[in-house]
């Protein structure tokens, strides 16, 4: 199901929500980024289009996805 309303899903979300999606995303990186912790690895689990997790990967941006 969600195969089907994956290509719209994202524009939708930020229709529905505000924009406000964008921004907590955001906040959650920049509150991990002042706790200084070095990270590992981070697993996003059901991440949908994974939005987070390409957000969480600005606190590492020498690894990859993989």
């Amino acid at each position: 199901m969600f195969d089907e309303i994956a290509p719209s899903y994202d524009r939708l979300n930020h229709l529905f929500t505000a924009r406000s999606d964008i921004i907590w995303r955001r906040k959650i990186v920049s509150e991990l980024q002042k706790k200084e912790i070095k990270f590992s690895n981070i697993v996003d689990l059901a991440s949908g289009t994974g939005d987070l997790t390409l957000e969480l990967l600005k606190l590492n941006p020498e690894k990859s996805l993989q």
